[in-house]
C-alpha cells in the first residue's frame, strides 16, 4: 500500500487554488510549494493561469514525496516525510541555538 495519494487541485470559495493529498491517512492543502523547498506560488498569477501552476505543483509535490525528499510540517522544522541531509541537520541546530540565545 502506498503511503500518499497523488495530489488534487481544488479551489476555494475565493478562487484561490490548493493541492490536497493524503500521507499516511493525514490530510494536507498546500497552495505553494514552500514546504518542499520550491518557489512556486500558483496564487501569484492570473485566474487563468493558477491551474497550470497549480499542476505543475501537484506534479513537484509528488515527485518529492516519492524520491523521499524532506517535507516540513506546517511553520515547523519537523519532518513529514523524507530524511535530511548532514547540512540539512546542521543548518536546523544552528537556527535552533540561534533562537534558545
Amino acid at each position: 500500500m502506498e503511503k500518499f495519494t497523488y495530489p488534487k487541485i481544488c479551489y476555494s470559495n475565493d478562487n484561490k487554488i490548493f493541492i490536497s493529498f493524503y500521507y499516511d491517512g493525514i490530510r494536507y492543502r498546500l497552495s505553494n510549494g514552500k514546504r518542499i523547498g520550491l518557489k512556486l506560488y500558483p496564487n501569484k498569477f492570473k485566474i487563468e493561469e493558477r491551474e497550470f501552476y497549480a499542476k505543475k505543483l501537484a506534479v513537484e509535490v509528488y515527485d518529492a514525496l516519492k524520491s523521499n525528499k524532506p517535507f516540513d510540517k506546517y511553520r515547523s522544522e519537523k519532518l513529514i516525510g523524507g530524511n535530511l541531509s548532514d547540512i540539512q541537520y546542521i543548518e536546523r541546530a544552528f537556527n535552533l541555538k540561534k533562537r534558545l540565545d
